[in-house]
């Protein structure tokens, strides 16, 4: 009898598992979409490749014969604002991203600027 008792516990625990794990793959989200690509290698090294997803994210890159990289990348946020970070890369500064300053809130009063 204890016998019955165990299986019926492991029979019950794997269909708890099973019915998590549905629950799981149903909350993640569908693929996302390439809209259009590129990847280019030449024979001297220098390459270019990218994408642009229907999400509204997008990478592109390119390589020199020197080793020099400048690419940017992009995404939309959750509040539906396109973010995007340009950078260049080579072996004497390694990898550098190029910010712009943020804009300056209208909201502030001058006697805040001060």
């Amino acid at each position: 009898m204890p016998g019955i008792i165990k299986i019926n516990v492991l029979l019950t625990m794997i269909c708890s598992c099973l019915v998590q794990m549905t629950h799981a793959a149903q909350d993640v989200p569908k693929g996302v979409n390439i809209l259009k690509h590129i990847n280019r290698v030449n024979d001297d090294g220098s390459y270019t490749f990218g994408y642009e997803a229907d999400d509204g994210s997008f990478k592109i890159e390119t390589r020199d014969v020197q080793g020099n990289v400048k690419g940017m990348f992009g995404y939309i946020d959750e509040t539906g604002e396109l973010k995007r970070v340009s950078y260049t890369a080579n072996n004497g500064t390694g990898f550098e991203p190029m910010t712009t300053p943020a804009p300056v809130s209208e909201d502030i009063d001058e006697e805040d600027r001060e």
